[in-house]
């Protein structure tokens, strides 16, 4: 056997006597452990050179190459391989056409039938106005993204097998889908519903059926049979179960979906399934058994809905708690429980206050007294957001509401939370003013759709979520996010207020010592 690149020879001995996929790093790394791979000086990027090599080598040679993928970013031998069948084919990266005409239709015509948040199991109205109704028109999809008074119609398909696991697979960070999705998991396969000619075969007006089938067949391998049925007769295969709807981000806010399931035969093919898009990775089943490998806040927001909705049983959806430094978060006197509204941030603090016997400031209250006004909800909202940023925008208005915090918390004996700092330059400030006594940051998380029905529950149950959209992106509000990456722990907040301050309760015991 003759190897040009002194990669490759590598390669082959590392891949020969370990016997099984590798990653290029592995492959590497173990190559210079072993002697068989020297690099003249130094070798900046030997990994990339790898990868490059090996990709090179399959895609020239094809099935005459000595190496083969087993799935994306992992290498073997085609000689070692026990079943031809296992070999993965990467596809090549097809660019987003600018040309490409989508289905879109008037924001208005959602509020006309019903505007909501989240999942809808109702969805036959949206489907007769929609899609049967003819309500819809194409448009070209640089221009749909470029405004917001349309909405983009998609199609959103959830794979099951006869047990009732759920498929579910790995964004890949190197691709066009959205950033807000790369990496995360996803249970949904799908995407725009796209214009083309009406067939015999369409059960509707928009090709509804029809588009989602060819969004399923292109991001998975499917047996021969079942592709084929599908890309027949699309309904008989295709359950449509709901509509989806999600006003809470930019992103979100330009998009419509229609929710399907698909079931899949018994083929031998399922028990490996494979994705066919480089977005498409680490396609696996969600079963009772894989429950507490499988975390929700490891999904998109899409599928943490759909999970929530149609299988919580599969998902580990229990609230979560995870500590970056629990070193600062068992010494700090200061603890600062921050997150967006609705969160469950205030719920964490009076849980503090009246089962663990801690003290509390709650922020809004110095804000307000600073401001010479009343706090919420003696003040409305809005008009207290309005003051509130444009104190906190002064130069010294972080400081001072910092200071005003620090001496309330020079008052109180022990650790002291406080409930609600809204901006990175506060926490500094912060941080200076209450010196030794130390200060720590805990950043409370909960799904938008989940943070309307708590806010409603503690605030005002007559809010409407259009309201409750507008109060959580107020300018004041809008650099919650940023706490994130300075926070000593993260608590995802998703289940009812029980199972919540259980898990707050076994992290006050655990780091802030109480009983």
């Amino acid at each position: 056997m003759q190897l040009a690149s002194r990669f490759l020879q590598a390669a082959y001995v590392v891949l020969r006597q370990r016997g099984i996929p590798m990653s290029a790093r592995e492959i590497v790394d173990v190559a210079m452990a072993d002697g068989c791979l020297e690099l003249a000086n130094g070798g900046k990027t030997p990994v990339r050179t790898m990868q490059s090599k090996l990709s090179t080598h399959i895609k020239r040679a094809d099935e005459h190459s000595i190496f083969v993928r087993t799935e994306p970013g992992r290498f073997y031998l085609r000689e070692l391989m026990p079943d031809a069948s296992d070999e993965y084919k990467a596809p090549p990266f097809r660019a987003a056409n600018p040309r490409e005409r989508i289905y879109v239709f008037p924001q208005e015509l959602l509020d006309e039938i019903g505007r909501f948040q989240g999942i809808s199991v109702d969805w036959l109205p949206y489907f007769d106005q929609l899609v049967k109704g003819a309500k819809c028109s194409a448009l070209d999809r640089m221009m749909a993204e470029g405004t917001a008074a349309v909405k983009q119609l998609l199609t959103y398909i959830m794979v099951r097998d006869p047990s009732g696991s759920l498929l579910c697979f790995d964004r890949g960070v190197v691709n066009r889908v959205a950033l807000n999705l790369r990496g995360l998991s996803c249970v949904g396969f799908g995407g725009h519903v796209r214009a083309a000619a009406a067939t015999l075969f369409d059960v509707d007006e928009i090709g509804l059926y029809r588009s989602a089938a060819a969004e399923l067949c292109e991001e998975l391998v499917l047996p021969d049979e079942e592709r084929t049925e599908l890309e027949t007769r699309p309904d008989k295969w295709l359950r449509l179960v709901g509509v989806l709807n999600d006003d809470s981000s930019p992103n979100g806010e330009r998009h419509f979906a229609f929710l399907f399931e698909y079931m899949t035969s018994f083929h031998d093919l399922w028990s490996k399934p494979r994705g066919r898009e480089k977005s498409v990775n680490r396609v696996r089943w969600l079963t009772t058994a894989t429950v507490m490998k499988e975390s929700l806040h490891h999904f998109e927001l899409w599928s943490q809905m759909c999970i929530g909705r149609f299988s919580p049983e599969l998902v580990n959806a229990s609230p979560t708690v995870k500590v970056r430094r629990p070193s600062a978060l068992r010494r700090a006197g200061v603890v600062c429980f921050v997150g967006q509204m609705g969160s469950g941030k205030t719920e964490a603090v009076n849980y503090m206050v009246e089962e663990c016997g801690l003290s509390a400031i709650n922020s809004g209250r110095v804000v307000a007294e600073l401001l010479g006004l009343p706090s919420v909800p003696a003040t409305p909202r809005a008009i207290f957001q309005l003051h509130a940023q444009a104190f906190i925008s002064r130069p010294d208005g972080p400081r001072r509401l910092a200071q005003a915090i620090a001496g309330r918390a020079a008052s109180l004996d022990g650790r002291v939370i406080i409930d609600g700092i809204r901006h990175v330059e506060t926490v500094d400030a912060l941080r200076k003013a209450v010196g030794r006594r130390g200060l720590s940051l805990v950043y409370v998380h909960a799904p938008v759709h989940l943070a309307y029905e708590l806010y409603r529950q503690r605030e005002d149950p007559s809010v409407s979520l259009t309201t409750f959209l507008e109060r959580r992106s107020a300018e004041v509000e809008q650099r919650i996010g940023d706490l994130i990456d300075v926070a000593d722990a993260g608590i995802y907040n998703w289940m009812g207020v029980d199972e919540y301050r259980q898990t707050l309760l076994a992290f006050a015991r655990e780091y802030f010592e109480v009983s």
